[in-house]
This record gives structure tokens, sequence and C-alpha cells, in this order.
């Protein structure tokens, strides 16, 4: 996880981040080696500025402050569940494009092309769960039928929703945004982005989750790790049973293993992407519950060898879009009179 609480220590730059019997990274980047900065090549989705340090920081672009604020509420409950499903958070620093690129060249075209000379850019620290891996394989998985908060405006509403009639979320409560997966046999990355990804077909997703567990090792399907990451998962199930104080949208789930004929670090999953967190109000989170119940059943089937029989995907003269204008609030996917 990181470190015992007895070696915690606040940074003494101009930053949140706790050390933890290493430097934080804002005083790596201040003080240290360039080469201790690299750019984070294990991100298989989204937009967001990433880096890592050689020493397991995994660095993100704070573009919402919400999300950062997320981090820092779930930080300062330490008996909270979910801890245990996200990335251990260290703090939060500020570096300007200039200082970055600097300490970081693979990033400079991208840094050049997004912002502005010595533009300050604020970035919050969370655990690499990919350090120590050697051939780290990566999926990340959109969760939630619903992909927008209850504030969101109508256009933001009109096209998620648009985006969920067109994919598998609107039958599965989940789809594939992004996979790498290290091939052992050709000794090569495979990788598919959102946009292969989206074409999928609801029969397609236990293929697809299927492929990403076999990493050509000549073991086939590694039920070994599809079994550590249904234990995890099903752990977080039992979690969203009780838990009534968030509700998570557009957030996305990451499963990850190593691909190495013997690996150090075991299989992990972690959820991501906390900019649309809001408050539960004493209810369920069924939205994120649905998604998340529905892939441990695949996963289930691929472990167990069995073939997943989708669920019914209503036709989309089934639902009715929110038109603009229309009053704020949870989307109503409700039945077209014929």
């Amino acid at each position: 996880e990181g470190g015992s609480g007895d070696d915690e220590a606040l940074c003494s730059g101009p930053c949140s981040v706790v050390g933890i019997s290493r430097s934080c990274p804002c005083a790596l980047i201040s003080n240290g080696p360039c080469e201790e900065v690299i750019l984070f090549r294990n991100q298989v989705s989204g937009r967001h500025l990433f880096f890592t340090t050689k020493n397991g920081y995994l660095c993100k672009e704070v573009r919402d402050p919400a999300e950062l604020a997320f981090y820092l509420e779930l930080a300062k409950d330490k008996g909270n569940l979910f801890n245990r499903f996200v990335a251990r958070f260290y703090g939060q620093f500020t570096i300007t494009s200039t200082d970055l690129a600097r300490h970081c060249p693979d990033l400079e075209a991208r840094l050049a092309a997004d912002f502005s000379p010595a533009s300050p850019l604020q970035f919050l620290a969370v655990q690499d769960l990919t350090h120590g891996m050697i051939h780290p394989c990566v999926a990340d998985i959109k969760v939630g039928r619903q992909q927008f908060a209850p504030t969101a405006c109508a256009d933001k509403r009109r096209s998620k929703l648009e985006k969920t009639l067109s994919t598998v979320t609107r039958s599965l409560g989940f789809r594939l945004c992004g996979t790498k997966v290290y091939r052992s046999d050709v000794q090569v990355y495979e990788e598919q982005d959102k946009h292969a990804l989206r074409k999928l077909a609801k029969t397609d997703v236990q293929r697809a989750l299927r492929s990403f567990l076999n990493n050509h090792d000549g073991r086939g399907v590694r039920v070994d790790v599809a079994q550590a990451v249904l234990q995890k998962l099903c752990e977080l199930r039992d979690v969203f049973q009780t838990q009534v104080r968030w509700h998570f949208f557009t957030s996305s789930l990451l499963l990850i293993y190593d691909a190495a004929p013997c690996p150090s670090v075991g299989p992990q999953i972690a959820m991501v992407d906390f900019a649309y967190v809001t408050p539960a109000h004493g209810v369920l989170d069924g939205n994120y519950l649905h998604g998340l119940t529905n892939l441990i059943q695949i996963l289930q089937s691929i472990a167990e060898d069995l073939e997943y029989v989708p669920p019914d995907t209503p036709c989309n003269s089934d639902f009715e879009i929110f038109e603009a204008g229309m009053s704020p609030g949870f989307p109503t996917l409700k039945p077209l009179k014929p």
C-alpha cells in the first residue's frame, strides 16, 4: 500500500503531499534528477495529463476541483471502505508547464500544444498500481448506465444519453473504454481504444474480456487473474449494497495484472475518475451497482468457461431522450407510446 503511518511526514515544499520514507513529487521535481520523472505509459483512456515517478507516485492533472475534493474527503475518512478500492492518495502540488517539460522531455510536445509557457498546472498524486509490474495489462471500464450527474446541463445529458443508447452501456450498465495487453508470444503490447470498443455488441463483451485475460503465454485465459479480480469486485459490490453516502457518475474501474511469468505484484482493481461524485442522500447507487453486477457475472462465466447470455436490450424506441429546456435532474428513460 505505500508505507506505515509511522513513516508519514508532510512535505517541506509548496504542496500537501505526504512523504512515505521517500521524496514526494514536489521535492523530486524541484531537486531530484530528471530521470526520476517518467511519462506514464499505462494510460488506456482519458485525456488527462499523467506522469509517474520511479518510486511509485502517479501524478494526474487536476481538471475538475470536484475530483480533488473527493480524494481529500476520502483521505480524511481513513475507515471508509472505499479506501480499499481507490489508489492511495498522497496529496496535491503545482508545477509550471515549463518546469515539467524540463524534467520530462517526453511530455514537452504535449505541454507545448496544450498550455502556454510557464502555465501553472495542478496535479494530484496517488499510488501507481502498475509500479513494480514488468508487463502491466490494463482495462478501463466505464461503470453505470447513467453517465452524467443530476446537475448536468441539457446538452450534456443529451450527449451522454445518446452514447448510452448507442453502446452496450444501455443493456450491461458498463462498457470497455480502453485495454492494453502484453502478448507474451510476440512480446508486444496490443491496445484497443474507446472508439474501437464502442463498436462492440453486447455479445462481444465476454470475448473482449476473455481476450484481455489471455496474454498468450501458453496458459490460455488467465483464470487465476479472473478469480483474483472477481474476489475484489465482489468485495466492492458488497460495499455498494450498503453504502448510501455517494453516487458515482462517469467513473471507471481499472482491472490490472502483470503478464510476467512470476509477478511480484498481484492483480489489482481500482476505482478512478471522481469528477462527478454526488451525495447519495441515503439512497443506494443502483446505477453503479447494476453495471458492477453484470461485469461480475461476465467474469464469472469466463472463469468457469461458460457462455454468457447477456440480458435483453431495450430498443431505441423504448427510450425518450431529454429535450433541451426540460427540468434538470436524473434522466427519465420512459417508454414511448406505440
